[in-house]
């Protein structure tokens, strides 16, 4: 999960009319645009999204067409998000602006619209996920984001800098290895926002790259 910034892009007219306006098509493209065609929750890049409500519709009926409220998912994080939304002190009404809710509620589900996730999230290096703090293990519960194939597509991600780091016999000049790791591995976390599983690539670039290196170098250097 990493945050999105939604503010760039203004609610669809449409949702304005009522009559479920959230199903519209310029709804669901607008989503897309912003979420970068990702699951706001798994980023699992290119889905067949679905627009999904923070706050359940089923609990906030007043919310169904509410852009603050709507964001794009797949279908798997969605379906076993359903209508959970735990809070630990108050639950809001129609009444209150949308602006006091999380103040009003503290929920456990962390807004990836909102909030900085990333910061909660560790991983191990079969690609399995491990919640810092109680609302990232809510919230890895709820969309079921340690699931097996997110696991494996982490997973793979690693395999792929492996072979980028074990590609040809560069280690003579180890310079433009890393040269060649940051255009091909770094770079597109900055600069392509289509780019899935930003969160574990960050991850894997902060505590992993530099050990992978290394130990890479090391084998290198014993075959001498």
């Amino acid at each position: 999960m990493i945050k999105i910034d939604k503010s760039q892009i203004n609610a669809p007219a449409i949702l304005s009319r009522g009559n479920w306006g959230y199903r519209r098509k310029e709804v669901r493209k607008a989503l897309e645009k912003v979420y970068h065609k990702k699951c706001c929750f798994c980023e699992t890049p290119y889905i067949k999204g679905q627009v999904e409500h923070f706050r359940p519709k089923s609990l906030y009926p007043w919310l169904t067409n509410n852009w603050e409220n709507l964001q794009w998912a797949c279908h798997d994080c969605n379906n076993t998000k359903g209508a959970k939304f735990a809070i630990t002190a108050q639950r809001a009404n129609k009444k209150d602006p949308l602006s006091v809710y999380d103040d009003k509620e503290q929920p456990l589900l962390i807004n990836p619209t909102k909030e900085h996730a990333d910061q909660f999230i560790a991983f191990e290096k079969d690609g399995s996920l491990i919640a810092l703090t109680e609302r990232m293990q809510y919230t890895s519960d709820t969309c079921t984001l340690d699931r097996e194939n997110l696991n494996l597509r982490r997973l793979s991600i690693i395999n792929e800098l492996k072979s980028l780091i074990a590609s040809g016999n560069r280690f003579d000049d180890p310079q433009k290895t890393i040269a060649q790791i940051k255009e091909l591995f770094i770079d597109p976390i900055k600069k392509d926002d289509e780019l899935g599983f930003v969160a574990f690539r960050k991850y894997v670039v902060r505590h992993w790259l530099r050990n992978l290196l290394d130990q890479h170098i090391d084998k290198s250097n014993q075959k001498k």
